[in-house]
């Protein structure tokens, strides 16, 4: 990619054109009057025009100087739309999300992955969400994200309501746990001991 004129002599070749003269043009960039004749100078050797015309009334803009000039802005005004945008983003707002999990989901495993969505959205946009966490049980969450409550919604069921999309986020286990024996060996009514397998953790949107 080929060098760019620095943005510097650009603002020094429209303040010379609004202005009239370096020493104007250098007061209102702020900078002494030998940096902007050396900035100018450099600009015309960067181009290969002749910009300035010396003469014992001072430096004035030649004809091909005004027409750079006036291609210039452009490139000055752009930057300063360039910048008014940036600055209206970094000001702006950040867009809030309403969540809702049921009982379980909201108190053991929400918090850890808003957690890490703020963490992702923070090094990807520079800041994170405000995030707002409903508490419901599934049947209610379901009808939360239905309505257009909540934007997303978690929920402890293998199937949701017709109208959402869905996707198995995490899985969980459900271990049964019995007293000892009863003395003699019997057992006591109930489940046996052992395992059984957990319903998905869903997010429906």
């Amino acid at each position: 990619m080929a060098e760019r004129p620095p943005l510097a002599a650009l603002e020094l070749l429209v303040a010379l054109d609004a202005h009239g003269s370096i020493s104007a043009a250098a007061r209102a960039a702020g900078v002494s009057q030998p940096t902007a004749s050396a900035g100018l100078h450099r600009l015309e050797r960067r181009l290969g025009l002749e910009l300035l015309s010396r003469g014992p009334r001072g430096t004035a803009l030649t004809a091909v100087g005004r027409q750079v000039a006036e291609a210039a802005r452009g490139v000055v005004d752009a930057t300063d739309r360039f910048e008014a945008a940036a600055a209206a983003l970094r000001s702006a707002p950040v867009p809030g999300l309403r969540v809702a999990a049921s009982l379980t989901i909201a108190e053991y495993l929400a918090p850890r992955w808003l957690a890490a969505f703020g963490r992702d959205e923070r090094g990807r946009t520079g800041a994170a969400p405000d995030v707002e966490l409903v508490v419901r049980n599934s049947r209610e969450v379901m009808e939360l994200v239905l309505d257009g409550a909540a934007e997303l919604g978690f929920v402890e069921s293998p199937t949701v309501r017709r109208g959402l999309r869905s996707r198995t986020v995490a899985h969980d286990e459900l271990v049964a746990v019995g007293g000892p024996p009863p003395p003699g060996g019997g057992r006591r009514g109930g489940s046996p001991p052992g395992r059984a397998a957990g319903g998905p953790r869903r997010g429906a949107d």
